[in-house]
């Protein structure tokens, strides 16, 4: 009996971490509400983001940024979000994401350590790439740790 009870919690302990709800998806930051512009994240976009947009802050090298990427290219593939990535990382590696991801976004470069140093100045435990910015109208709805898939960001869109 011990046994199978052992068995059924680590079952539904692996279960459950395969399927996130919409809170494990978001991180937690004052920037949320924001306007972009008046935010860290102001310095290194350059343009106005009027509608569904989403800022895909990535490392050019980095494997799970490559599956973060593919996966928002779902919500551009049905016409949910406008895509926009910010990337950190060599030419090379630049050329190899796209060709990897097969992505055409917008693509604006940054310096990681800068942006590093102004994030943890104003929320210190703000996550590492990948993540993302929500924004509609220009202002930061959500911050994604974890890419939604285009229904529960259907969802989101309903609720906020």
């Amino acid at each position: 009996m011990m046994l199978r009870t052992a068995f059924l919690f680590v079952l539904f302990v692996v279960t459950a971490s395969f399927s996130p709800a919409d809170g494990d998806l978001t991180y937690k930051t004052n920037l949320v509400g924001k306007n972009i512009s008046e935010t860290v994240f102001g310095g290194f976009t350059a343009e106005e983001f009027p509608g569904e947009h989403i800022v895909l802050v990535v490392a050019y090298g980095c494997g799970h940024c490559f599956d973060a990427t593919i996966e928002l290219g779902k919500l551009k593939k049905e016409n949910l979000a406008q895509i926009h990535i910010l990337g950190t990382g060599t030419e090379a590696e630049k050329k190899d994401f796209r060709k990897e991801t097969s992505s055409d976004y917008p693509t604006t470069d940054y310096n990681f350590e800068t942006m590093k140093e102004k994030l943890k100045a104003v929320d210190p435990g703000f996550p590492p790439p990948p993540f993302a910015l929500w924004i509609k109208d220009n202002v930061i709805k959500a911050v994604f740790v974890k890419m939604p898939s285009p229904e529960v960001f259907k969802k989101m869109q309903k609720e906020g």
